[in-house]
């Protein structure tokens, strides 16, 4: 659940100081990941939300699972053939600040965890607040299968 996902203060620290999400001031940090989790749930082939989402994980202190959403926005740009803009800023800062701090986690750390193409790894994304996951197995299917190659709709 959440917990898991917010093991420290970082985020909450971040969002009094009013810098990292403008939707939801005052919100508690599980209640900004309940949100951001059910936008990509609604619309998981939006890049835009996956960067946010991993920002916010990573944030949390899930470095590798906020790491690995960023890389499925990146995916979804190359897929779609859409600017990634942010997304690629997020993904060099994101390394550069991991192995500042001694993490030296990278996209082959994700890839030996399965890969963004790894149905548990979008599950565990997307598990809401009671522990359940947002998408049904079908819905995970169908977006890794559109990880894997060009979408054929939008």
């Amino acid at each position: 659940g959440d917990s898991q996902l917010f093991p420290s203060k970082m985020l909450k620290v971040a969002m009094d100081g009013g810098s990292l999400v403008d939707f939801c001031r005052g919100c508690s940090p599980e209640d900004v990941l309940s949100v951001v989790q059910g936008m990509v749930a609604v619309h998981p082939l939006a890049p835009t939300g996956w960067n946010l989402l991993g920002l916010l994980i990573d944030a949390g202190g899930n470095p590798l699972l906020g790491f690995a959403c960023l890389v499925v926005a990146r995916r979804l740009c190359e897929i779609r053939d859409l600017p990634m803009g942010a997304i690629s800023v997020n993904i060099e800062s994101m390394i550069a600040y991991h192995r500042s701090v001694g993490l030296m986690h990278t996209e082959q750390a994700v890839e030996d965890l399965g890969g963004v193409l790894s149905v548990e790894l979008l599950e565990q994304a997307l598990r809401g607040p009671s522990g359940r996951p947002l998408l049904s197995m079908s819905r995970l299917l169908d977006l890794r299968d559109a990880l894997i190659g060009p979408l054929l709709y939008s």
